[in-house]
């Protein structure tokens, strides 16, 4: 329940987010295996890709799709 209720929020927020960060920047990654295949998104302060949805075995499963400015 709480990575579909991330999943939601990372979609949303990064919306908000666009065109209004100060400096620095925010990534918008992407996993296609999690939600047996419908994939989701998160954000992340760094490149490196750290899956918040899958086990540790595949916590570097996903890419970065958008770079927030």
């Amino acid at each position: 329940q709480k990575r579909t209720a991330f999943r939601g929020v990372s979609g949303e927020v990064s919306e908000l987010l666009q065109g209004k960060i100060a400096s620095g920047e925010i990534y918008l990654q992407y996993c296609p295996m999690v939600f047996n295949g419908e994939g989701g998104t998160w954000l992340s302060t760094s490149k490196e890709i750290r899956n918040p949805y899958l086990p540790e075995t595949m916590i570097k499963c996903g890419d970065v799709r958008d770079t927030l400015q």
